[in-house]
């Protein structure tokens, strides 16, 4: 473009849209469309007013006889009687509406121009928007498979545990301010926590429930136990004692009758035993959680294989678990693989949720991991290399100027830069002044290296409770994000993905809730700054004004 003062904006409007999506993308092309909009109205408006009103104003004389109106005025005239305003009278008031005076039919040809003034403007506005519109189903269509326009962004994926209120309070007490209470309150406030959190306060009391019925069963088991082994033992004695009075003759006879004692005795014991453990068994039934599980388990197969037997569910009777999403995403992970199949992982979960509401459609599902270790790597190579880009403009600016160009010179401090092995061949262990472009290319090429690594290391360790659903179809992706997925509004929310550049990839580490906890406590700083801010001026202007 040529180096004249404001005239790339023209050479900028003069390159074809269709070049321009394609190096800048779509928002670049409506951001030109808007300044092409901006430009009709204006063009129409002006000649509009320079066709119709101007001349309407220049032909009245009101200026001329408030600057002749004997006496002269001598300092500022209110020419508007029920305000306040002070208006100075000038020449150049002949080309507007003061120079029409009160009363005249004149008057009307303004009422006209600002209908017209509106007409125009919308009728712009409309072309253009309906042409934005079409440029945007055009480029949405066109767009390659895999991209954005193919895919959504899931988060709030349940059954796992990452971001939930347990997580957080267990990275909380891990924390050095907390970790100094004993490893049982720690262990208690996070099963609390958990059982709350996945189960509510049915769940909390039923755990207690259960606990206090084991109690009540151990206590039963051990006075069971205790009175079959004292019967044994007193069946043993009295037996032993008849055999041993009987004399030589009835020694066969005494052992048979202690054997058949002996037997009878074992046989009530384990009966004993047996029907502790039924009882047991009931207790533990009556107050904990398997046969609820168990239970849970049966109406969930019921549901899947037979459909018509839904009916005969009592759902007030379910406790809340019959087509709970948590429980069934955590059924999915926890089930055990095939013999030669990999475990469940978050992934196929995903895709498995997908493929049986959207069939074949799904093409391939890319969970986000945890890769806090990414986060200042990626940091320093958008600083460096931002630095490195103004560097060379600013450097293509000045030989294209033909001005001189002189190296730029940094001071390099190796401890400020971690894994420094990379650069102690080129530059040395001690701070050093260096050339800037060399430095920052050396530095990015290791970054790239590092980033690599970290990636390898990452991966798969860790999946947050976010992924990308990509689909074969435009289709399917405009179902999916403008779509509910299931019927609870805080799991499985659905959303056109975003392009990579405007990911901000820490929020998607978030759950709901933590970002509805973000937002109130945003808001709440806002109206309490607005407070702080609207009291005390209203104060002030209320005393100024009484004073």
């Amino acid at each position: 473009m040529a180096p004249a003062y404001l005239l790339w904006i023209w050479q900028l409007l003069r390159v074809p849209e269709n070049e321009v999506v394609s190096v800048a993308g779509l928002d670049s092309a409506v951001y030109l469309r808007t300044l092409r909009m901006a430009w009709s109205i204006l063009a129409w408006i002006s000649v509009w007013c320079l066709a119709v009103v101007l001349p309407v104003n220049i032909s009245g004389h009101q200026v001329d006889v408030l600057l002749s109106a004997p006496p002269a005025p001598e300092a500022k005239i209110n020419i508007l009687g029920h305000s306040s305003s002070v208006y100075d009278v000038s020449y150049f008031d002949r080309c507007s509406m003061s120079n029409i005076p009160s009363r005249s039919n004149k008057l009307f040809v303004h009422v006209f121009s600002a209908y017209v003034v509106t007409a125009i403007v919308l009728t712009i506005l409309w072309r253009y928007n309906k042409e934005m519109t079409v440029l945007r189903i055009l480029f949405l269509a066109s767009a390659p498979k895999g991209g954005p326009s193919h895919t959504v962004l899931v988060q709030d994926i349940p059954g796992t545990k990452y971001g939930t209120v347990p997580w957080a309070l267990k990275k909380l007490l891990s924390t050095t301010l907390l970790r100094f209470l004993p490893r049982s309150w720690r262990e208690t406030l996070e099963e609390l926590a958990e059982d709350f959190f996945f189960g509510g306060l049915a769940r909390v009391w039923a755990k207690a429930r259960a606990k206090a019925g084991a109690l009540r069963a151990g206590a039963r088991s051990r006075r069971a136990t205790q009175r079959a082994m004292s019967r044994w033992a007193r069946t043993a004695t009295t037996t032993t004692t008849t055999s041993g009075g009987g004399g030589g003759g009835g020694s066969g006879g005494g052992a048979a009758s202690a054997s058949a004692a002996g037997d009878g005795s074992c046989a009530n014991y384990f009966a004993d035993y047996r029907q502790h453990a039924k009882e047991a068994d009931e207790a533990e039934g009556e107050a904990g959680l398997p046969t609820d599980v168990l239970a849970f388990a049966e109406r969930l197969n019921l549901e899947l294989e037979a459909p018509v037997e839904r009916l005969k569910v009592d759902v007030r009777t379910a406790r809340g678990r019959l087509l709970d999403v948590w429980d069934m995403a955590a059924h999915f992970l926890e089930q055990r693989p095939a013999p030669g199949q990999e475990p469940p992982s978050l992934a196929s979960m995903v895709e498995a949720e997908f493929r049986y509401v959207y069939g074949n459609e799904v093409a391939v599902v890319n969970p986000v991991w945890d890769q806090r270790e990414l986060d200042p790597l990626l940091a320093e190579y958008g600083k460096i290399r931002t630095r490195l880009e103004d560097y060379l403009d600013w450097a293509t600016t000045r030989m294209r100027r033909r001005k001189p160009l002189r190296p730029y010179m940094i001071r390099v401090i190796p401890m400020a830069h971690p894994g420094w092995g990379w650069g102690s061949q080129l530059f040395g262990v001690r701070p050093v002044r260096v050339e800037a472009l060399v430095f920052w290319s050396e530095r990015l090429r290791a970054l790239v290296g590092q980033i690599g690594e970290a990636q390898a290391r990452t991966r798969g360790l860790q999946a947050t409770p976010a992924a990308f659903v990509t689909f074969s179809s435009r289709k399917a992706q405009v179902i999916a994000a403008s779509s509910l997925h299931q019927h609870v509004e805080f799991l499985w929310r659905v959303q056109p993905a975003p392009d990579a550049a405007e990911v901000l990839w820490a929020n998607l580490r978030m759950r709901s809730w933590e970002r509805m906890l973000r937002q109130l406590a945003s808001w709440s700083m806002f109206f309490g700054l607005l407070c702080c801010y609207f009291v005390p001026v209203a104060a002030i202007q209320v005393g100024r004004a009484a004073a």
